[in-house]
Order: C-alpha cells, then sequence, then structure tokens
C-alpha cells in the first residue's frame, strides 16, 4: 500500500500522518489502536475491520487511512476500500485517479477492480 514511488507520484496529503510524520504522537495512537485492535482477537488474524460514523467530516477516510497504513507497515496484507459512494475521499487522500472503483464493480460495469 505505501509502495515507494517517484517524486512526481509522492503521495502528498498531510492527513496520512502514519506515512509522513512516523514518530509523531498522532501516529503512535494509531499503532496503539491497531495493537489493541490486535490483543483482542488473539488466537486468530483479524480479516476485517470496519470504520464508520454518523456524519459526513468527522475523519473517517482519516482514521481507517492511518489505520491501514500501520497494519501495512507490519508487513500484514491490507486492503483498503472506501464504500461512501456519495463523496469518496481515499483516492484525494492517496492522490489517485478515481475512474473506477466500487461502485463500477457493483453497478456490473466491470468484471475486475
Amino acid at each position: 500500500m505505501a509502495k515507494k514511488k517517484n517524486k512526481s507520484q509522492e503521495i502528498k496529503s498531510d492527513k496520512l500522518v502514519a506515512l509522513h510524520h512516523k514518530k509523531s504522537p498522532a501516529t503512535e495512537a494509531f499503532r496503539t489502536i491497531r495493537t489493541n485492535l490486535q490483543f483482542m482477537s488473539p488466537d486468530k488474524e483479524l480479516k476485517v475491520i470496519m470504520v464508520t460514523g454518523s456524519e459526513a467530516g468527522i475523519g473517517k477516510s482519516t482514521v481507517a487511512s492511518n489505520l491501514a497504513l500501520t497494519f501495512s507497515m507490519t508487513g500484514q496484507k491490507t486492503l483498503l476500500i472506501d464504500t461512501d459512494m456519495r463523496k469518496p475521499m481515499l483516492h484525494k487522500l492517496f492522490d489517485l485517479p478515481n475512474f473506477q472503483g466500487l461502485s463500477s464493480y457493483l453497478a456490473g460495469d466491470q468484471d475486475k477492480i
């Protein structure tokens, strides 16, 4: 997920603190959340974590992205899916184009994502 890119492809979002500020208190908080989630299920590996909230703009995408980054930085395979059909944000955070995605797949417009 956080592969090294050349300068023209670097992810620039300030909200991805786990990527850009690895020793910050905010990043440490995300690592603590990750560790606490892992300890909640010590006998089996976590397969799915859902981040949700009741209002727009409260930081769901930011929390989910940073949490996913902290999991991926431990070498765990991590898939982050933006299921916000009305106002998707993950492509903006990771500076990616938004020309296909979950809604295209669900609508049957494409076989693969």
